[in-house]
């Protein structure tokens, strides 16, 4: 808690976004750390945004210093499920993808009670990563929850398994799941080695929106744990063993991937699908060519001259993000 408290009087001092911090219940009983960002979000359009591996709320903070600062909005920024200073069971049960849908449920049932969004539960969505997974299925369910989707490299499950099935080049750029669904704490100390050094290069790299202090903030969000994040890898993603003495990271396993996740899900909300095309994981163009025949009313594919981690860049999008909402929005 003290970490905390450090992180939000840092934020305070350099942004002019009020952060806040909240604990929300589970429907099984678990905490879910959200931090709110934003003035006035008694009577402001709320953005819930979700996280992927491996990040916690903060990944929002470039979006949310913008979205927060000159919209009308005020973003609430989950710590998912496993991360960070939310609840993290050991067990990979606890991971499947109706759990972590049914969170999302929770926070979108919590606005309202905590006097935000206007006292409504209809709410923006912002994905990305594996939260942009649980976002497709989500909409998918609760349909009447989500004003609109505003997905940055946000893979949609059954694009997903085409993909591994159908293209060599995503299954090569996947392989890293066949390391990541080993078993504990295989993945965990790799990825701890060199005090996260591997982790830092690989996500933080040379970023422009990197400083020293989100490096602390990445490094203190791992510190708490990585298993979690991993789980939702371990419990989502089930890879047949190989062949006796065959190679166990060969990527041509992932042919026979299966997943709970499979269903049909279709988008019947506005979306606004931001693609950063040098993602090394989730190849450009056929995430997005494919994502499309998901969709079945508003959809506009927004390329960017960026990585992976495409939701740290506020000035790519400010040309598209504020006008297209403001067309979709009903709320006084």
């Amino acid at each position: 808690m003290k970490l905390l408290l450090l992180l939000t009087a840092l934020l305070g001092a350099v942004s002019a976004v009020q952060y806040k911090d909240y604990f929300v219940s589970t429907l099984d009983g678990l905490s879910l750390h959200v931090v709110v960002g934003g003035s006035d979000c008694a009577h402001k359009e709320a953005i819930v945004m979700l996280h992927g591996f491996p990040e916690g709320w903060s990944a929002w903070l470039e979006m949310c210093d913008y979205m927060a600062s000159e919209g009308p909005y005020c973003c609430v920024m989950p710590d998912q499920r496993g991360y960070n200073l939310s609840s993290a069971p050991a067990a990979k049960k606890e991971y499947t993808y109706n759990k972590l849908v049914s969170d999302v449920k929770a926070v979108y049932d919590w606005l309202p009670q905590a006097g935000l969004n206007g006292g409504t539960t209809k709410a923006w969505l912002a994905s990305h990563d594996w939260g942009g997974a649980i976002s497709w299925v989500f909409l998918n369910q609760y349909p009447q929850y989500v004003r609109g989707l505003l997905g940055w490299n946000a893979p949609h499950p059954n694009v997903l398994l085409n993909l591994l099935q159908t293209s060599e080049a995503q299954r090569n750029a996947s392989s890293y799941f066949l390391y990541f669904t080993m078993p504990p704490p295989i993945p965990e100390n790799g990825l701890k080695k060199d005090n996260y050094t591997g982790l830092v290069q690989g996500v933080l790299g040379n970023a422009s929106w990197v400083t020293p202090q989100r490096v602390h903030d990445y490094v203190s969000c791992w510190e708490q744990g990585l298993t979690g994040g991993l789980n939702w890898y371990r419990a989502n993603l089930e890879i047949p063993p190989g062949p006796p003495g065959s190679n166990p990271m060969d990527p041509d396993r992932l042919k026979h991937i299966h997943s709970p996740m499979t269903g049909q899900y279709f988008a019947e909300v506005p979306v606004l699908l931001f693609w950063g095309k040098r993602d090394t994981a989730l190849l450009w163009p056929q995430w997005p060519s494919e994502t499309v025949n998901w969709i079945t009313k508003d959809i506009q594919v927004i390329p960017l001259p960026i990585d992976h981690f495409s939701e740290h860049y506020p000035d790519m999008v400010k040309g598209y993000l504020f006008p297209w909402m403001k067309a979709r929005s009903n709320m006084p």
